[in-house]
């Protein structure tokens, strides 16, 4: 079976680790209820998807804010995938696009944040594995990225 979807690579749109953080943003959501880990930590994940004019190349953006309540950190990222479509109908590619490229993509998120937050003194912050699917309903999607 030919792949359906082609990863372009990555950039980091934006990255911000600070530590000594007293107050917690209101728009975070509480571990437990985002993937049933521990109350100590919040983390907000966001998922958005564009496809261009011609719809033969999308784009995905995770965004991450995470604080961590005991250590008094927070770290907020937000990376884009690059995509190229390949034999595929038009009217499949939003999906494709959602569940796939938030696969190929998320382990890039969870790699950066635990190398960033390693080079401090803390253990470093391992985000959780997700199902792709959960973001599919929630997603933001824009055209012509």
């Amino acid at each position: 079976m030919e792949p359906v979807l082609q990863f372009n690579g990555y950039r980091v749109e934006k990255i911000v680790y600070e530590k000594n953080v007293e107050v917690q943003e209101e728009n975070d959501i509480d571990v437990e209820v985002a993937t049933g880990l521990n109350q100590e930590n919040d983390i907000d994940v966001e998922v958005a998807t564009g496809l261009n004019q011609e719809k033969d190349k999308g784009k995905v953006r995770i965004t991450i804010k995470t604080f961590e309540k005991n250590r008094k950190r927070k770290l907020e990222l937000s990376v884009i995938g690059a995509f190229t479509f390949l034999n595929i109908d038009n009217d499949k590619k939003r999906e494709i696009l959602s569940v796939n490229g938030t696969a190929i993509l998320y382990p890039y998120v969870r790699a950066i944040t635990s190398v960033v937050t390693s080079q401090d003194t803390d253990p470093a912050i391992i985000l959780p594995t997700v199902n792709t699917l959960n973001f599919l309903d929630n997603e933001v999607s824009n055209s012509d990225e």
